[in-house]
C-alpha cells in the first residue's frame, strides 16, 4: 500500500503543477490557453479525486477499496487512450489544433488586432495540404509595399475579403489579384490586397473607414463567401464594436468542455457544428447574417458615393457549392442587380466552364481553399465583371 500511496502522491504533485500552470495561462489567454496537454491534466486530476474519495469512503474495507481503485484507474486509462487516439489522428480537431501544440482557438474570442489593427509579424498560411509564407507590407497586409506617392498617378483598386482574398492556398504571386493584374496588362493599374483570413464584411467596412480611405481607391472589390454567413452568426453585426473594443456574441456554456475534450466533441457534434452553432438553426443563421451583409453593402455603397469610388461585390463559391451546384447567392445577386449595384456571382462563371468536372485542379480537397488555378479562374470571372460594368474606363476603351 505505501508504494501505491507514493505513486498517487507523485501524480498529485505533477497534476497540481500542471493545474497551476494551466490556470495561469487561462487567466492570461482565457479559453484559448487549452492545448493538447490540457485534457490529460484534467483527466488525471479527476482520477486523483476519485482515488482519494474511494480511500476516504472505504478506508476500513481493503478489498472493495482496491477493486474500486482498479476499476476507476482502468476507466480513466481508457478515456486517456481514447483522447490520445483522437488527437493523434486529428479526429474532431479544429484548424488551429492541427499543429504540434494544438492550441484551441474559440470562434467567440475576437482577435481585435488581427482584423482591425495593423499586423506586425509575418505569417504562414498553412494546412495539412500546403504551407505558404507571407511577408506583410507596411500596412500589415499580405502584399507588396503601398507607397501612396508612387500610387498617386495610378488607377488604384483596393480588394477586401477573407482568406480567399488574402490568397490562402497559393503562393503570394498566385493570388487572384496578381492574376488579374497580369490579365489587365496595364501598368497604370495597381491592385492592393487587403484581405485577411477570417475577416467578414463588417470588419472590412471598419477596416476601410478607419485605415484605408487615405489611399483614395478608385475601385473597391469586396469578396464575400459562405463562411461570412456563419462568422457573422457568431460575431453579430456592427454592434460588435463597443468603443475601442470588439465584442462577439456569448459562447455556449459548455464550450470549455468542448475545448478540453475531443471525446466530448463526438457527442456535441451530433447537434452542433465546428463553430458551435446549432445545426437545426442553420438556415435561420444564414438568413439573419445575410441581412447584416446587405446592411454592410448599403454602408459600402453610401461611402462610395461620399468619397467618389466604385464598388464591385464578388460572391465566390466554396468547393461544396460547386460540386453540388448550390445557388447560395442567387437571391443576393438578383437583389443587387435590381438596385444597379455591380455584382459578380462566380458560381455562374464556374458552372459555365464546368469546373466541377475536374474540381481538384481548382480547390484543395480537404482544406477547401483555391489552388493557384482556382485563383486564376477567380480572376477571370472578376475580369469579365469589370468589363461588363465598365469599372475601369481605360480598360473599357482599350477593349472596344
Amino acid at each position: 500500500m505505501p508504494n501505491i500511496l507514493l505513486k498517487t502522491r507523485f501524480w498529485l504533485i505533477v497534476t497540481l503543477i500542471g493545474l497551476v500552470f494551466q490556470l495561469i495561462r487561462f487567466y492570461i489567454y482565457g479559453i484559448n490557453s487549452v492545448n493538447h496537454l490540457t485534457p490529460f491534466i484534467f483527466y488525471t486530476a479527476l482520477w486523483l479525486i476519485c482515488i482519494y474519495g474511494i480511500k476516504h469512503i472505504y478506508k476500513n474495507n481493503f478489498k472493495k477499496r482496491q477493486n474500486l481503485i482498479l476499476l476507476f484507474t482502468s476507466i480513466f486509462f481508457i478515456i486517456g487512450f481514447a483522447e490520445l487516439f483522437l488527437r493523434i489522428f486529428g479526429i474532431t480537431a479544429i484548424s488551429s489544433e492541427k499543429h504540434f501544440w494544438g492550441h484551441y482557438f474559440s470562434p467567440y474570442t475576437p482577435n481585435q488586432r488581427y482584423w482591425t489593427e495593423k499586423r506586425t509579424i509575418d505569417i504562414t498560411l498553412s494546412s495539412p495540404e500546403f504551407s505558404y509564407y507571407r511577408k506583410l507590407n507596411n500596412e500589415g497586409f499580405s502584399d507588396r509595399e503601398w507607397n501612396y506617392k508612387q500610387l498617386k498617378n495610378k488607377y488604384r483598386i483596393l480588394t477586401l475579403g477573407d482568406s480567399f482574398t488574402e490568397g490562402d492556398g497559393a503562393d503570394a504571386d498566385s493570388t487572384w489579384q496578381r492574376f488579374l493584374e497580369r490579365k489587365l496588362n496595364n501598368t497604370s493599374i495597381f491592385i492592393m490586397n487587403a484581405g485577411i483570413c477570417g475577416s467578414d464584411p463588417v470588419f472590412e467596412y471598419y477596416l476601410l473607414t478607419n485605415r484605408l480611405l487615405k489611399y483614395n481607391p478608385h475601385l473597391i472589390i469586396v469578396n464575400i463567401n459562405h463562411s461570412d454567413l456563419f462568422d457573422i452568426a457568431i460575431r453579430g453585426g456592427f454592434e460588435r464594436f463597443k468603443g475601442n473594443q470588439v465584442i462577439f456574441k456569448k459562447s455556449p456554456w459548455w464550450e470549455p468542455i468542448y475545448a478540453i475534450s475531443y471525446i466530448s466533441r463526438l457527442f456535441f457534434r451530433l447537434r452542433f457544428d465546428k463553430q458551435l452553432l446549432d445545426k437545426k438553426r442553420k438556415f435561420e443563421y444564414a438568413y439573419e447574417s445575410s441581412l447584416i451583409i446587405f446592411d454592410a453593402i448599403k454602408k459600402f455603397v453610401a461611402l462610395g458615393k461620399t468619397h467618389h469610388f466604385k464598388f464591385l461585390f464578388v460572391f465566390n463559391p466554396g468547393i461544396e457549392e460547386v460540386k453540388n451546384k448550390l445557388p447560395l447567392w442567387n437571391i443576393h445577386t438578383k437583389k443587387l442587380r435590381q438596385n444597379n449595384i455591380p455584382v459578380c456571382n462566380l458560381l455562374e462563371y464556374y458552372l459555365q466552364i464546368e469546373v466541377s468536372k475536374d474540381i481538384s485542379k481548382y480547390y484543395w480537397p480537404i482544406d477547401g481553399h483555391h489552388k493557384a488555378k482556382g485563383y486564376q479562374l477567380m480572376s477571370e470571372g472578376i475580369y469579365q465583371a469589370i468589363l461588363q460594368y465598365h469599372l475601369i474606363p481605360s480598360l473599357y476603351e482599350k477593349n472596344n
